[in-house]
C-alpha cells in the first residue's frame, strides 16, 4: 500500500468548484423543488468530475481519472469532504478468539 497525495484539482472540474467554497464539508440536495434552481442550473453544466480508486496515475490523471459530468442531471445529491485520508487495510492475521457480534454489527446479530 502507497499513500499519496493527490494533485490539485481542475479548474474545469466539479471539486475545483465545492473546494473554492472554502467550506469543509457539506450536503447538496439536488432534487428538484429542494435544490435552490438557478443554483441545479450551474450544476447541470457540463463539467469533469474526478474518481480515484485503487489504483491513481497522478501523471495520467485528466484520462484516467476524469469524466464528464453534469451533477443535478445525476445525482440527488452530492456530498463534499474537502480533505480526506486513505484508507487503512484490515487486519491480516486472524484473531485468536472468536469477533464478538459488536465487532461484526450488523452481520453478526
Amino acid at each position: 500500500m502507497v499513500v499519496m497525495n493527490v494533485n490539485p484539482s481542475r479548474s474545469d472540474s466539479y471539486e475545483w468548484l465545492a473546494h473554492k467554497t472554502g467550506l469543509s464539508s457539506f450536503l447538496l440536495d439536488l432534487r428538484r423543488g429542494e435544490c435552490d434552481e438557478s443554483l441545479r442550473e450551474e450544476l447541470s453544466k457540463e463539467r469533469l468530475e474526478r474518481f480515484i480508486g485503487v489504483i491513481y496515475l497522478p501523471d495520467m490523471e485528466r484520462w484516467s481519472h476524469y469524466s464528464s459530468a453534469m451533477l443535478a442531471d445525476q445525482f440527488d445529491a452530492y456530498l463534499w469532504f474537502d480533505i480526506t485520508e486513505a484508507v487503512r487495510p484490515l487486519e491480516t492475521k486472524q484473531p485468536k478468539t472468536p469477533l464478538g457480534a459488536g465487532e461484526t454489527y450488523p452481520f453478526g446479530l
